[in-house]
């Protein structure tokens, strides 16, 4: 099954297979947490954390980033990794962060993910303190084209090992040391 959590005022569940909860409010993750524990009778269970593109492009008409904006992508990130902490479940569990226009890979990418950039550090720590948690961090295109959602899909179903990537298109990038 998919559930689908979208950011909202406080939890509440409009549809079966939909929840709404406060960024802000810690205890609803672990609420939401429990009662998925509890449903999903010990199958793995993935995450797809998307909220970080829910947050308005940085560009020159933009003068001071939302209090908003803070919340869906660094505070609500935190309280679900936390909630993930707090539960410790023993099953497996797999974490992506979903970001866009973080990361400028090629020439003509414009990085106008800046308030989503603190999700990427974020993510970075949970890789190395959360090992359990299997995160990876995808950045897509900063304009989210027709087909970026059948990639981001396939990159998931996929499930490579990598910790970090960015699809642009129909290409995917990871970070690779090379000689020189």
């Amino acid at each position: 099954n998919c559930i689908l959590v979208t950011p909202g005022q406080s939890y509440r569940q409009p549809g079966k297979y939909h929840y709404e909860l406060s960024p802000e409010a810690p205890e609803e993750f672990d609420r939401l947490l429990e009662e998925l524990h509890y449903q999903s009778n010990g199958q793995a269970i993935g995450i797809v954390y998307l909220w970080g593109i829910l947050a308005p492009p940085v560009n020159e008409r933009m003068h001071q980033p939302t209090h908003l904006s803070q919340d869906l992508i660094s505070i609500g990130a935190l309280h679900l990794i936390q909630a993930i902490a707090t539960a410790k479940q023993e099953r497996s569990l797999r974490l992506w962060l979903i970001t866009n226009g973080v990361h400028a890979i090629e020439e003509r990418d414009q990085t106008t993910g800046l308030l989503q950039a603190p999700l990427w550090g974020l993510g970075r720590v949970i890789v190395y303190e959360h090992q359990n948690l299997n995160c990876t961090l995808i950045d897509l295109d900063a304009n989210l084209e027709k087909g970026c959602s059948g990639t981001l899909f396939k990159e998931i179903w996929a499930d490579e090992e990598a910790d970090e990537v960015a699809l642009r298109s129909d290409r995917r990038y990871v970070a690779r040391l090379a000689h020189y």
